[in-house]
């Protein structure tokens, strides 16, 4: 073994010199890089010597950065010249950090290092790239070969699928989160971008690639009130999705898009904003989010965004329930305070610099942790105490029902589709003796079984009819459609329609929509229940490019056999399907819709993730589909909120 030729000298040396292997190591571009460029820099100013070994860039003019040693190689060479740096005994200890489908994890497979060469190894697990290689067999078994020889197989998360997906494959998951520094202020941010010091100021920062989905965002903010503003700043990294984005934005002067920023004007952004959002489809542990909470700023999260989830000052949602809990911090200064608060002190006692060192220091050094990183138990108590308080001031909505009917089930089903936004529960209608009891203390009555009294309706503040919401309520026999099976192969994409009627529809639509690439079924618009059926649950996707009745109960049908569905922008369907976490948007034309299917196709694993998800919900606690969509415009027209559709 190559340690025995070694003298003591020799391995004292190694044992302070430090490698960190990446395919990418730009700093400037922020997220990951930056916080491995902090890493070594915090390592140097205690007598480490940092080496990164990494891929070259025509643009990078120097071989160090703040001291680190910047070894570039091509591409082809990388995994080779980080085996050889594992197995050279040059170093004590090896850091190993990328996306598991990179090369460079993977170079030290089989590979027997010299004894006080430690090797930690970091992969960058998040739910949309585990899409990618979570069926691939012999992927996962090398992956799982070198996580199992490393000294430690570390995660960003707590719980997320990094640590799930170590623990299903028998791998001790060691957890060390990510850290930041607290970037001082570059100057007053608002008055260099003209926005006013009583607008709503909302600030979303990722580089703009299709995961970090800028786009969804936007779409999920509909006719935001005049004193909001919406500001994103990031690199523009993907021409593609760049040109998707600025198509958006076209569309939207309420918007403030700004590419790129130093470090300190991110800070000064940061120092401006009144709460901090991140939309992406998967994260491992966003630095702008910890970035944002070391500057005491509140934020919301989508559930994909890694190892937000394990933080407090926040809320994490799905992406339609932004608006409504954006509007509840607008309104309330003292909740915005709070939570940054609660967010500026997790970031201290878990993710600043001085205390993730410790971390890693114990894993260079001895190969194990010494210490946690859990929030203190009263900060949790705190954190627990505000989300109470922001439920408690939710509208409440009360249901009249009769006792034992299928409608009686429907406030968890609603609470469920509407997270965040309303506040549901059951009045019986035999119970009207004591109309009081729940009608008064609700915001809005809604009566489902036409059987509210003279009394109930006046003393509701505000009184919906069934009639009201016939459109928010589908019935679907759940017989038919059973969700216990996960598709897979190609795409499929299925069209339901009497296509002679709708001649113009076809040709203007339908056919330019699957372009020579997509094949689609095509089922009569007349067919049975049972037929539906099974047309339904022998496709992925169904395309949407009409308004009318049999759609809509399409729609309905669709969410319940676990299909995603494509719509056109404008009109009813559209404020459904806005609000369906297995469903899409796209402008009315057969471009925009062949754009949206190949996506459809390039984002499989997680289309159908989010179609049976949505599927699983709506069986388990909807005894009819729910459009929350439909819900909130008329809710949300009741409470006089005209930005609630």
């Amino acid at each position: 073994m190559a340690e025995v030729t070694m003298s003591e000298e020799v391995i004292a040396a190694a044992r302070k010199k430090v490698m960190i292997g990446c395919s990418h190591f730009w700093p400037s571009v922020g997220g990951l890089e930056t916080s491995m460029a902090q890493l070594g820099a915090e390592l140097i100013a205690i007598g480490y010597e940092v080496t990164v070994i990494t891929m070259a860039f025509p643009s990078r003019q120097a071989d160090h950065h703040r001291g680190i040693r910047i070894i570039s190689v091509e591409l082809a060479d990388l995994p080779d010249t980080i085996r050889a740096a594992v197995g050279s005994g040059e170093y004590g200890a090896c850091l190993l950090i990328q996306d598991p489908m990179g090369t460079v994890i993977r170079s030290v497979d089989l590979l027997e290092r010299p004894a006080h060469t430690r090797l930690l190894v970091q992969p960058i697990i998040n739910d949309d790239g585990y899409s990618q290689w979570k069926d691939m067999a012999e992927f996962r078994r090398r992956l799982v070969r070198v996580l199992k020889m490393a000294d430690a197989a570390m995660t960003m998360t707590r719980s997320g699928i990094d640590h799930r997906y170590m623990l299903s494959e028998g791998v001790t998951p060691v957890y060390l989160p990510n850290a930041t520094s607290q970037m001082t202020s570059g100057g007053d941010f608002r008055s260099a971008y003209g926005i006013g010091p009583d607008q709503f100021m909302i600030l979303h920062v990722a580089n703009v690639v299709r995961v970090k989905n800028h786009v969804g965002l936007i779409d999920a903010l509909p006719n935001m009130p005049p004193n909001w503003k919406l500001v994103m700043v990031g690199t523009p990294v993907n021409p593609e999705y760049v040109a998707a984005l600025r198509a958006k934005l076209a569309e939207r002067p309420e918007v403030l898009y700004i590419p790129g920023l130093v470090p300190e004007w991110v800070a000064a952004a940061m120092q401006a904003a009144d709460v901090m959002v991140l939309a992406s489809h998967g994260e491992g542990s966003p630095i702008t989010l910890l970035e944002g909470m070391s500057h005491g700023k509140p934020w919301l999260a989508t559930p994909q965004c890694g190892a937000a989830n394990d933080h407090l000052g926040g809320v994490i949602c799905d992406l339609p329930d932004f608006m409504p809990h954006l509007r509840q911090l607008a309104t309330d200064p003292a909740l915005r305070k709070d939570l940054g608060e609660i967010s500026l002190a997790h970031w201290q006692q878990c993710y600043s610099w001085p205390v993730v060192l410790q971390g890693w220091l114990d894993l260079i050094e001895t190969g194990h942790l010494r210490r946690s990183f859990e929030p203190d138990g009263a900060l949790v108590e705190q954190m627990r105490q505000v989300r109470e308080r922001m439920a408690s001031a939710l509208p409440r909505v009360a249901l009249l029902v009769e006792r034992g009917s299928a409608e009686a089930a429907l406030a968890p089903a609603l609470g469920l589709a509407l997270t965040g936004r309303y506040s549901f529960h059951v009045v019986y209608r035999d119970c009207q003796e004591q109309p009081d009891a729940g009608a008064a203390e609700a915001d809005v009555l809604v009566d489902l079984c036409m059987g509210a009294t003279e009394t109930t309706r006046r003393t509701a503040a505000r009184y919906l009819t069934r009639a009201m919401l016939a459109d928010g309520l589908r019935a679907v026999d759940y017989d038919l459609y059973g969700v216990d099976v996960y598709r897979d192969g190609a795409l499929r994409v299925g069209w339901i329609g009497d296509a002679p009627k709708r001649a113009n529809e076809v040709h203007q639509l339908v056919v330019p929509a699957m372009g020579e690439h997509h094949s689609m079924s095509i089922l009569d618009e007349y067919a049975s229940p049972q037929e539906r059926a099974v047309f339904l649950q022998a496709i992925d996707v169904l395309l949407l490019t009409n308004d009318d009745d049999y759609s809509a109960a399409a729609l309905a049908d669709a969410m319940a056999g676990a299909v995603f569905t494509l719509g056109i922008r404008h009109g009813r369907l559209s404020r459904w399907l806005v609000y369906q976490p297995a469903g899409m948007l796209a402008e009315p034309s057969g471009e925009a819709l062949h754009a949206a299917l190949n996506w459809c196709e390039a984002n499989l694993g997680e289309l159908r993730r989010r179609s049976y998800r949505q599927a699983q919900r709506m069986a388990l606690h909807a005894p009819e589909v729910l459009l929350p969509g439909e819900w909130e415009r008329v809710l949300g027209q009741a409470l006089g909120q005209a930005d609630a559709v």
